[in-house]
């Protein structure tokens, strides 16, 4: 609210920073409430130099983790692991990308796509790695300038892209070679992106953004299609996976919500 009492909205690239921080608030909000009651719990990693951490994912036992600048237009993503049996924290590599999108865990390696690439003229990109070893991958499909998310879908490696078109890429080697399975129909001077990616069951669904449009779609292996009954054109804050069925956080009219889909 501002002053005068009334409410001010905040706008979509606002809340999608202060998701990306959310697991960390969580931590020192915890932090503190203990003190209380004992000392403080301690602090497990402090890096720099950008002032955002965000996506998160446990591999390899330790917790790896996007050290980034968001929305500056210059290379601003490093990429740290921490380690909890010695507790230390380890710069990884640097991403080559202003941003890291949602990374996935898929045969005993992890893949980090660029969800703002520096260096591609036109194709997706991201780094794999099996803990030591590193390889800088491709996705050579169409005109690609983000790469959002990716999952694994059994033995499929789905990735989520976009420039000026939202698209779906797919993956049956291990992201060594890709096909494209969608492209969103998009009017011309307009932007779509598939900004998130959850499996659930046998189905692979995605938060799609095309102008006030806001849409959640699901992809069965064959076909892409809107997800039945979904609230259109509400923004989804955040996606996760609980027991079979998917957990939207969905801006409503008077405020937040949490709807549920299993697709």
């Amino acid at each position: 609210m501002d002053r005068s009492g009334r409410r001010v909205p905040i706008s979509l690239m606002t809340v999608r920073l202060l998701r990306g921080l959310l697991p960390f608030v969580l931590l020192a909000m915890l932090g503190t409430g203990l003190a209380r009651a004992q000392d403080e719990l301690p602090l497990l990693a402090k890096v720099g130099p950008w002032p955002v951490l965000s996506n998160p994912v446990g591999f390899d036992g330790r917790l790896w983790f996007v050290n980034s600048v968001k929305w500056r237009n210059h290379n601003s993503a490093d990429l740290y692991s921490y380690d909890p049996t010695d507790g230390e924290v380890h710069y990884e590599r640097h991403l080559f990308s202003q941003d890291g999108g949602r990374p996935a865990v898929a045969g005993g390696r992890l893949f980090l796509p660029f969800e703002d690439a520096r260096f591609s003229l036109g194709w997706g990109q991201f780094l794999v790695t099996d803990g030591e070893r590193w390889e800088l991958g491709t996705i050579p499909n169409g005109q690609i300038f983000h790469t959002h998310a990716m999952v694994a879908l059994g033995d499929r490696l789905i990735a989520s892209t976009s420039a000026w078109r939202a698209g779906l890429q797919v993956s049956d080697d291990g992201g060594l070679s890709w096909s494209q399975i969608y492209d969103h129909p998009t009017p011309e001077r307009r932007v779509s992106r598939i900004v998130e990616l959850v499996v659930v069951g046998d189905l692979v669904l995605g938060y799609l953004i095309q102008g006030d449009q806001r849409r959640l779609l699901r992809y069965d292996g064959s076909d892409v299609a809107d997800v039945p009954g979904w609230p259109e054109g509400r923004s989804i804050l955040g996606l996760a996976v609980q027991e079979g069925a998917a957990y939207a956080a969905v801006r409503e009219a008077d405020g937040d919500a949490i709807w549920r889909t299993d697709g």
